[in-house]
């Protein structure tokens, strides 16, 4: 699978409500600009360094705020498949599953599988961390793997519904990890 560029992603989240959560970063950043334009046009004696400070503050968080939503493009993007209700998700996904996915991440997806235990870091849990991503999030992960982790991609092979079944799945996966 070829690597994608910055833009690539930012093409990507361009297809979704995300590119607001962007654009939001860059307002802040730009609202911290012009408080520190204000500030430096006052005279020396006049000027707040709290106010300063709190426009850089604004800007690096701005920025970074827009940056982190791009990292994973698909984060906002609808499945295709949120039509279907959990009893078809788990039919359908949990062959797949089990078969690409337990030997990890175990079958009720705790990351208790039996290769968990000879893989650096250890495979997610979906209690703690399933649950609260988003489903397009798990679907990125899915199909273009983990960098520094044992997770690969699967985008060669798994067809984009099967991906979009599991992305969802995980999700179930999570929220039945956390009842009791």
């Amino acid at each position: 699978m070829q690597p994608l560029t910055y833009w690539d992603h930012l093409r990507i989240l361009a297809g979704t409500w995300g590119v607001l959560w962007v654009l939001f970063g860059l307002a802040a950043a730009l609202a911290g600009a012009g408080i520190l334009a204000g500030e430096a046009r006052k005279p020396r004696e006049r000027r707040s360094s709290e106010r300063a400070a709190g426009g850089l503050l604004l800007i690096a968080g701005g920025l970074l705020w827009s940056y982190l939503q791009t990292l994973v493009p698909t984060r906002y993007a609808a499945n295709p498949l949120r039509g279907l209700s959990a009893a078809e998700v788990s039919a359908r996904a949990m062959p797949i599953y089990l078969e690409h996915c337990a030997a990890c991440h175990g079958e009720k997806g705790r990351g208790d599988g039996p290769l968990a235990e000879f893989v650096t870091p250890r495979p997610a849990d979906f209690g703690t961390h399933g649950w609260h991503h988003r489903e397009g999030e798990h679907y990125w992960w899915i199909t273009r793997g983990i960098p520094g982790t044992a997770m690969p991609s699967f985008a060669s092979f798994l067809t984009e519904e099967e991906r979009w079944l599991l992305a969802r799945y995980v999700k179930q996966l999570g929220r039945e990890a956390r009842l009791p």
